[in-house]
């Protein structure tokens, strides 16, 4: 019985792609602040053709969580605005996420070792 599975890493992995997903269509950054406008002046919000924000992927092993992103370009995006991050707010709740996942695996490993055996 392990405390963190795959399944763990692959929700952490969805929350952060959902974080940047509603904050990026909100035209904000991972800085928190909102996106440098665009050469004509008018606000961005990634979604130009939208190939970019449909590249993103989550993906979670035993070991890790990953959001990245499947276009070359999204590394000269991510370096003029800032979005392939979360914001201290969303790490925040990123790490209440984190914490809820390891209780419920903690609470399923002692029923497990108390004889329930349960997964």
């Amino acid at each position: 019985m392990t405390l963190w599975t795959k399944s763990d890493s692959q929700a952490i992995a969805a929350f952060a792609q959902d974080c940047i997903l509603k904050r990026t269509a909100r035209g904000v950054s991972a800085t928190g602040k909102r996106f440098k406008p665009l050469a004509d002046g008018s606000p961005s919000t990634l979604r130009d053709t939208g190939q970019l924000l449909d590249s993103l992927r989550a993906t979670g092993t035993r070991t890790e969580a990953t959001v990245s992103a499947g276009v070359e370009y999204a590394r000269y995006v991510d370096q003029e605005r800032p979005f392939l991050a979360l914001t201290d707010a969303e790490v925040r709740e990123q790490d209440t996420l984190f914490e809820q996942l390891l209780e419920e695996n903690e609470e399923r490993a002692l029923n497990w070792k108390q004889g329930g055996r349960r997964r």
